[in-house]
């Protein structure tokens, strides 16, 4: 059924060339909807336009992506070219994932299920796939509408060009999200203390409440953000993420709220920024300690007011977004100091979480590098299946300032000289003598801006001194160049002409 005041019922076609899927689909919503069954792409595009000519078109189509001969991609290709109003949603595995950028890009795909689907999910997806075919068909309509009218027609190809640079926001945005590679599905851990901020989240999750994730560089801030918006109702809309350390102070505004065209020198097209692509979703603001003063007095309007300007328009936007924040700064310590606004630290510490840092989760490092050699296996083709124990106890020794992302790097370099079944680390350890010889009472000794220098010092020394550019340090470490060399000058790093001197 519908969820707005309308009497009409969602028409839904499901394609599959299984019988036991295409029954239980049935079953499962025969009763809340009008459901249609195809066993083909042929039947299934006969069903549509069959529906088409009774004046009963189909709203939405699902279709699984592996059917002999016509796959589901091509399938709903074919259909984007004569019905691009009907909503399309394609059921895949886990190794069909690279056919999902292939179906935004020229079947307009609205969303993708994994095997095997989840009927409450479903059911959610359905409802919000609705609201957007109505938008589209409303859309469509307007279009042949606005011919009568030259006002009219002003004013309607603004709005639907509004729409049409959203959708190519969002499927940019969509496309960057299935190639990266933090999509994981469940997080590692056997420690207490990390099972403790879990027990957080989750309740937390299911309000609107603000979260602010507080936790050295690499504990898994950005794999707990997605936890709680996976765990959220807001889970069948977006979680868009904004990484304030990565971006340019001069950027940061346009890239949170957008810009209209000639609102600055280079703005050449209206741009659509973070906050609306987040509406009825999550936005993710990771590194809000980096975030520029100017910009925080606007940022704390939006998330009190829910409503902001984009730079250079009048025009006041109302969103609903829900704000998870993150950060390796001590925002209290900051504000006292006139770094960070009060008023907005105390905004956004309305639910803290605190991750503990890898060498407090000790138990932790034996399963994480299990998971990491088995990824990295997969990855580069290989079978390596033993970890020797002496190399686990060098891992559990050492102090790991760059924590669960450092330990992801070690494997994944262990993993490539490893030449069979079992794991090596190679000539390149005598190079690491933090983790041959490492002193752990030592290293807990050690402050946490010198441990911040030395690995700075280390990921500088691994790159030959590059700092910006392809295998520079700010890559290797996920930084902005001009934030690195900040961080280098405050803890005194300075580039000499032997990179080893340091």
């Amino acid at each position: 059924m519908l969820s707005d005041n309308s009497e009409e019922v969602l028409r839904i076609l499901y394609v599959d060339d299984e019988q036991e899927n295409l029954d239980s689909f049935h079953l499962n919503f025969m009763e809340d909807y009008h459901i249609f069954l195809g066993n083909s792409a042929v039947e299934g595009m006969q069903c549509i336009e069959d529906a088409h000519k009774r004046g009963e078109d189909i709203h939405v189509l699902i279709c699984d992506q592996r059917m002999p001969k016509v796959t589901g991609v091509e399938f709903m290709e074919q259909v984007n070219e004569k019905y691009p109003e009907i909503v399309k949603i394609l059921i895949t595995g886990y190794t069909d994932i690279e056919v999902v950028t292939q179906a935004i890009n020229k079947a307009s795909i609205y969303r993708y299920e994994n095997k095997p689907w989840d009927e409450n999910e479903l059911r959610k997806t359905f409802s919000s796939a609705y609201q957007h075919y109505k938008l589209a068909k409303e859309n469509k309509e307007l279009l042949v509408n606005l011919k009568k009218s030259n006002d009219e027609l002003k004013v309607a190809l603004t709005e639907v060009k509004e729409l049409k640079n959203k959708y190519k926001e969002e499927n940019l945005y969509l496309r960057q999200e299935i190639n990266s590679n933090t999509n994981f599905k469940e997080i590692i851990t056997e420690s207490p203390k990390f099972k403790q901020s879990l027990n957080s989240i989750q309740q937390v999750a299911k309000t609107d409440s603000t979260v602010l994730i507080l936790g050295e560089t690499g504990t898994g801030k950005e794999l707990v953000a997605r936890a709680i918006h996976n765990l959220s109702n807001r889970k069948p809309m977006a979680l868009v993420k904004v990484n304030c350390a990565a971006l340019p102070h001069n950027l940061i505004e346009s890239e949170l709220f957008g810009h209209e065209k000639g609102a600055f020198t280079g703005a050449i097209n209206r741009k659509i920024g973070r906050f609306e692509l987040a509406d009825k979703g999550t936005l993710f603001l990771d590194e809000i300690g980096e975030m520029p003063i100017e910009v925080q007095s606007k940022l704390l309007r939006a998330l009190q007011e829910g409503e902001f300007e984009r730079i250079g328009s009048a025009k006041t936007i109302k969103v609903d977004v829900r704000i998870v924040a993150a950060t390796n700064r001590n925002l209290l310590e900051e504000s006292q100091k006139g770094n960070f606004r009060s008023d907005l630290y105390f905004r956004l510490n309305v639910f803290p979480v605190d991750l503990p840092p890898l060498r407090k989760r000790r138990e932790d490092i034996p399963l994480l590098a299990k998971h990491f050699v088995a990824k990295y296996s997969t990855k580069m083709g290989k079978s390596i299946s033993v970890i020797p124990k002496s190399l686990i106890a060098q891992l559990e020794k050492y102090h790991w300032p760059g924590n669960v992302r450092e330990l992801e790097n070690i494997i994944e370099r262990a993993v490539i000289i490893s030449g069979g079944k079992e794991l090596e680390f190679g000539d390149w350890l005598e190079d690491k003598p933090e983790l041959t010889n490492a002193n752990l009472e030592d290293n807990l000794l050690v402050s946490m801006e010198e441990m911040e220098r030395q690995y700075i010092v280390k990921v500088l020394q691994f790159c030959h001194g590059k700092v910006s550019g392809k295998a520079g340090a700010a890559e290797t470490l996920e930084m902005n160049p001009a934030t690195l060399r900040s961080r280098m000058a405050k803890l005194g790093i300075k580039m000499g002409r032997n990179i080893s001197d340091l």
